[in-house]
């Protein structure tokens, strides 16, 4: 079959699933499912070998849908690096493909390559990338240990939404405290989260901790003793409180606002490895040892 005729297929497909109501988001998911049933081609949702025939069916659907409604639920960030920033989209990506950090960062190429041929800078990059990629994959790798409903999703939600404002507020270089402030609520949701998914609830939460995260962080290792808290309180030993630096802001730089949310989304990652179980690094073909935050 050539490429005209897959095209047709594809596209009678979608047109059927389209009158049967489902929206385009579910569509870039399901249409592969039905071209590969209606042509005989195997597929493995789980791993396994990708057929030359499924290749030819995942190069096809980038031109049924555009590549922004083939990335479900992406989450963005930022990545710093000497006096850059960079940003940073997790795709969740329809068909099975590797996962290429550098390919998912908005980097010049030559600071890419400078980066590539450097071991120390390509680990502070992919540290960095993993915790963006942890934080966007949370839902996929619960721990079967605990259970979890839709409080802990919220509550993880609203950690991430904050991120993402930092972010939108780095990328035209002039919202500094914004980006911090967002930063810094970002770090406490999600602090905050891992006391949720213990069994604390909202109220205990507020008037047992209030907006003091050095409490919660020394406490969060009751239930989750591998949390790196000795990281985690060099990360944040620099930040400014929540309250006073909302209302007395500091003027800081470009780069020290983008180091913070960085360290925020470090944060935020380790709080969710912890609670569910995912880690980028350690699903790395080669896992390296941690170099950021220091």
């Amino acid at each position: 079959m050539d490429e005209v005729d897959l095209l047709k297929i594809l596209d009678e497909e979608d047109v059927k699933l389209q009158a049967e109501g489902h929206p385009l988001f579910a569509r870039t998911l399901m249409l592969k499912e039905r071209v590969c049933n209606r042509l005989g081609v195997n597929i493995f949702l789980y791993g396994g070998p990708i057929s030359s025939d499924e290749k030819r069916i995942n190069n096809a659907l980038e031109k049924i849908y555009p590549k922004e409604d083939r990335v479900l639920n992406h989450h963005v960030g930022i990545v710093v690096w000497e006096q850059f920033i960079f940003k940073v989209t997790v795709p969740t990506v329809l068909g099975r493909r590797p996962i290429i950090p550098m390919d998912h960062i908005e980097i010049p190429e030559v600071q890419r390559i400078r980066i590539e041929k450097d071991d120390y800078s390509l680990k502070h990059i992919l540290d960095q990338f993993g915790d963006i990629f942890d934080m966007d994959k949370q839902y996929q790798g619960l721990n079967g240990s605990l259970q979890y409903g839709e409080r802990v999703q919220s509550w993880f939600d609203n950690a991430r939404g904050y991120l993402c404002t930092a972010t939108a507020a780095l990328s035209d270089r002039t919202g500094q405290n914004g980006a911090v402030q967002s930063g810094v609520i970002a770090t406490e949701l999600a602090l905050k989260t891992g006391l949720i998914a213990a069994g604390k609830s909202e109220e205990q939460c507020r008037k047992e901790y209030g907006h003091d995260t050095q409490k919660i962080i020394k406490d969060l290792p009751i239930y989750f003793p591998n949390l790196d808290v000795a990281r985690i309180l060099r990360t944040i030993s620099s930040w400014p409180e929540l309250v006073g630096d909302k209302y007395n802001p500091v003027r800081r730089t470009t780069e020290e606002a983008a180091v913070i949310v960085a360290g925020a989304q470090y944060v935020s990652a380790e709080v969710s490895r912890q609670i569910f179980g995912n880690c980028f690094r350690d699903r790395a073909s080669k896992r390296w040892e941690r170099v950021f935050p220091a």
